[in-house]
């Protein structure tokens, strides 16, 4: 057997890492897939820009330049996450709402989308640009307290629910979402662009889709309830009370188009691109990687281990990168800092033999992973020299992945990154093609 290729730096592995996240996230900003996609405003009527989610504040400047290039005014709500500046002085009015569990001033929020969209007469447009974290940045309640609706959310996001059993339970409960928005506006022309931030890229999923009416009952949430032991009194009492109650039909707009254009396979196909135009073969594996995230982490170390087999007999291999997305979930049982990419990576570090020459980032496309400022981490060879695997492990039982990641210096934080199309995990095997990289 041949002697195992020598060990490169890792800062010359964490910078083409780090090259391939920027091109992925450069190739999903607003200023580059709205080009050419927004509708043109109507012969009499008003345009009524309304956008919301995490992408809300790029989305809506790159609109109203457009359409002020085109001498034509607009007005409506902007609602984007704290701590998320408007950097146009023109720019329409900014609301923030919270994230990942709503507050006062979600609702705020919530009512302002809705009264803006109220505003709408027939021959309007109303131009609705939504990207992920809208479901808890803007809320209506409906029927329920703010507190029993923020209640729900965080009880969701500890359960481990998916984040379509989560939607589905919030457009039950919010006059916002589920075609609210839409019906809101009726009987104006919506045109809903979206980012996607969901696995499958179905608008309804997409901040609960507030343009998109939506299949499901009461009955539905209830047995989501049930499936995970949550026991919400107000929240059952008014998904029972809507059961027993006549359906109606919402009102509908003269026309409601909604496209999604730009998607977490756009993000990974980018940095494929990157990947290649440095030496390196690069596969997207799958863009719908869902589950808990310890196990998908540990599915991901099965995987390249036949790749670290084949290396050991051929140091001279050459360079392979294995790119995935999706979305996965944490069931919460501990009290740490973290989220479901640094928990991810720190899986998919401890199911791999001790020191493989294996390089990865694993984060979030948004910029943020669950608590601490970061988006998601490295996983280098040299993890363990700094934090050794029992405590590792006591960590991830503590859901303190953040904590591992610190200690190792190896927590990435590009902050806000303005678009938002799920996570993206980078797996670099690097072969002798590599070792002149500056």
């Amino acid at each position: 057997m041949a002697p195992p290729a020598e060990r490169l730096p890792s800062p010359r592995f964490r910078h083409l890492l780090e090259g391939a996240y920027e091109a992925a996230i450069h190739a999903v900003q607003p200023g580059v897939v709205l080009r050419g996609v927004l509708p043109d405003p109507p012969r009499a009527g008003r345009v009524i820009l309304l956008a919301l989610g995490k992408a809300a504040d790029a989305m809506a400047l790159e609109a109203e330049r457009h359409y002020r290039n085109a001498g034509v005014t607009v007005q409506g709500v902007v609602v984007t996450p704290e701590g998320h500046a408007a950097r146009d002085p023109g720019a329409l009015p900014r609301l923030t709402g919270t994230h990942p569990t709503p507050s006062e001033a979600s609702r705020t929020a919530g009512e302002a989308l809705l009264e803006a969209a109220g505003r709408a007469e027939p021959g309007d447009l109303v131009l609705f640009l939504v990207s992920g974290g809208g479901s808890a940045l803007a809320v209506a309640p409906d029927g329920v307290t703010l507190e029993a609706l923020t209640e729900l959310h965080e009880a969701l996001l500890r359960s481990g629910a998916a984040i379509d059993e989560m939607n589905l339970v919030r457009r039950q409960l919010d006059r916002l979402k589920g075609g609210g928005l839409a019906a809101a506006a009726a009987p104006a022309r919506v045109v809903t662009l979206a980012l996607s931030d969901v696995v499958g890229d179905d608008p309804l999923a997409i901040a609960s889709g507030p343009t998109v009416p939506h299949p499901h009952t009461p009955a539905d949430a209830l047995a989501i309830l049930d499936r995970h032991g949550l026991d919400l009194p107000e929240i059952r009492a008014r998904l029972q009370a809507r059961t027993a109650a006549p359906v109606t039909t919402p009102p509908s707009a003269s026309e409601n188009d909604v496209h999604v254009i730009a998607t977490n396979r756009h993000a990974l196909e980018a940095a494929q691109r990157f990947f290649e135009a440095a030496g390196v073969e690069a596969r997207i594996l799958a863009d719908d990687v869902t589950g808990d995230a310890r196990e998908a982490g540990r599915a991901a170390a099965r995987d390249v281990q036949p790749w670290l087999d084949a290396r050991r007999d051929d140091p001279q291999a050459p360079s392979i990168a294995f790119l995935t997305g999706g979305e996965t979930t944490v069931t919460v049982r501990g009290s740490g800092r973290g989220g479901r990419n640094s928990t991810y990576a720190l899986a998919f570090a401890l199911a791999l033999p001790g020191a493989a020459p294996v390089h990865a980032l694993i984060a979030d496309s948004d910029g943020i992973d669950g608590s601490g400022g970061h988006a998601g981490a490295f996983v280098e060879p040299d993890l363990f020299e700094h934090v050794d695997r029992a405590t590792a492990l006591a960590r991830d039982a503590d859901d303190d992945s953040y904590a591992v990641f610190e200690a190792a210096g190896a927590l990435y934080r590009p902050g806000p990154t303005g678009t938002n199309v799920n996570d993206l995990r980078f797996v670099l095997l690097p072969g002798p093609s590599l070792a002149g990289d500056p």
